[in-house]
């Protein structure tokens, strides 16, 4: 049923194809996939017109809003993480994510590597509850992340001396959304972004 499984989003005008996750599919590729159907369908041909209104009227009947991701899931490859269960379901075409984290779930990892970038870029010479308090600012921000929260508009600056663990932050940060999900900035493109 291809209705339940690929939609145009009518405010943005793209199409979307879903593969375990919402794709963005380019208007060229629907019009040379709906071409080739209609080659099979219609052998004896068709008029370039006649491809074009029947692209037309997928958009009209496929047409909606785009739906907002359900912020207590998290994607991963084996599925969506719910936040609020624990539970790890399958990917469904009814929770709309147009991103996924690179990474099976599993609820066994060591933490040891990770906390130890986390104590390093603290400082150890901060008093007890700046400390803690730098450490609870890293994680929470790296869970606004995984979770996709860029509506927060916020951003972290880390500032230290050289080998203090910024880069390897950083670093983190890439590994947990995947390189497809990130985008690395500098403080004169944001300045001069019209954004």
């Amino acid at each position: 049923n291809i209705s339940g499984r690929m939609f145009f989003d009518q405010e943005f005008k793209q199409w979307w194809v879903f593969k375990d996750v919402w794709t963005e599919m380019k208007s060229p590729d629907v019009r040379n996939s709906v071409n080739e159907l209609m080659i099979r369908v219609l052998p004896e041909g068709f008029e370039h017109q006649y491809l074009i209104g029947v692209v037309n009227q997928l958009e009209n009947q496929l047409g909606k809003s785009r739906p907002k991701p359900d912020r207590t899931l998290i994607p991963f490859t084996n599925g969506f993480l719910n936040l609020k269960t624990k539970e790890l379901r399958k990917h469904s075409v009814e929770t709309f994510f147009d991103w996924c984290l690179p990474v099976a779930y599993s609820n066994d990892r060591e933490t040891k590597v990770i906390d130890q970038i986390f104590h390093n870029l603290a400082g150890r010479d901060a008093e007890h509850k700046e400390y803690e308090n730098r450490i609870t600012i890293m994680r929470t921000f790296l869970a606004a992340t995984v979770r996709g929260m860029s509506h927060l508009h916020k951003y972290l600056e880390l500032i230290g001396q050289s080998g203090a663990g910024k880069t390897t932050y950083m670093g983190l940060a890439t590994m947990l959304v995947g390189e497809k999900n990130s985008t690395v900035s500098d403080l004169r493109t944001l300045d001069e972004s019209k954004w």
